[in-house]
């Protein structure tokens, strides 16, 4: 059964999206079966995936998740990679909280849904939206088993940490749920400025309330982070010599638990595997268009 982790923060522009697609990715290609959720209306995940997605569903584009929403028979799972799939995002999920609250039982509906097919994936990561405590985050949290916070090394994410967690109470208490914060992942990190090291230092203090630990591993700041989404590729494709690659892959082996990386697992090897399935990936996409 699978692992559901949401990946979680109130603020944009915190790498939500990047750590869901790199981590997902660095996960399927340690062999595990995983399931990236975009539940956000500006679609940056599904863009990652395969923007073809976004075409309006009226205009003969596929079913996202907000049609998943209003038809449970209506599953909107696609595949990336064998062994890699999505669930797509639409502009439509910004009318969600909308809709949600119309239904009975409106914070469970995604439970219910991944409920039904949770047992084909070893890993479901769930990209949330910007803004804390919506309808749709509650969906994503009362849904989850674990979550991931990634926060940038800044002032203002600390400032925003107690109100995040208020919200995580909020979900456990309500819902009778342990929910417990894998860790905080300090990410586009430059440990040799005295803000990344103030920062480290706050989120590794057991004297603060955050609620979960701080992640061994930091995300180093990389430009390819930024350049990878145009082209349809996580950095395990588009760069997996890229210092940032090899942070979301030690992410990754320490989620699962990989203590010494063997010798022969390398940036040359994951990349020529991501490579080769993103080729072939594009190659059905143009068979199929």
């Amino acid at each position: 059964m699978a692992q559901i982790i949401a990946v979680l923060n109130d603020k944009g522009g915190v790498a939500k999206t990047t750590t869901t697609a790199n981590l997902g990715t660095a996960l399927w290609l340690l062999g595990k079966k995983v399931l990236l959720v975009d539940t956000d209306q500006q679609c940056n995940l599904t863009l990652i995936m395969d923007k073809t997605s976004l075409l309006p569903i009226d205009d003969g584009g596929p079913a996202t998740l907000f049609e998943w929403f209003s038809d449970i028979q209506r599953i909107p799972v696609f595949e990336r990679y064998p062994g890699l799939d999505y669930i797509p995002s639409s502009r439509r999920m910004a009318d969600a909280t909308e809709y949600l609250a119309q239904k009975v039982a409106n914070e469970k509906l995604l439970q219910k849904r991944l409920d039904l097919i949770k047992s084909a994936y070893d890993y479901i990561l769930i990209d949330c939206i910007p803004g804390g405590k919506n309808l749709v985050n509650t969906n994503v949290l009362v849904a989850a088993d674990s979550l991931i916070v990634p926060t940038e090394a800044s002032f203002f994410s600390v400032q925003g940490a107690p109100n995040l967690l208020h919200f995580i109470d909020e979900v456990r208490e309500g819902y009778d749920k342990a929910l417990p914060i894998l860790g905080y992942l300090l990410v586009k990190f430059d440990k040799n400025t005295n803000l990344g090291k103030e920062v480290k230092k706050y989120y590794s203090s057991p004297s603060k309330n955050i609620g979960g630990p701080l992640f061994p591993i930091q995300i180093r700041r990389c430009q390819r982070c930024n350049e990878s989404p145009g082209s349809e590729m996580t950095l395990f494709e588009y760069a997996a010599d890229s210092t940032a690659a090899d942070d979301y892959m030690r992410l990754a082996e320490h989620i699962l638990g990989i203590t010494v990386r063997k010798k022969t697992w390398t940036p040359a090897v994951w990349g020529k595997k991501s490579r080769e399935a993103f080729e072939e990936f594009k190659r059905t996409q143009n068979e199929n268009a």
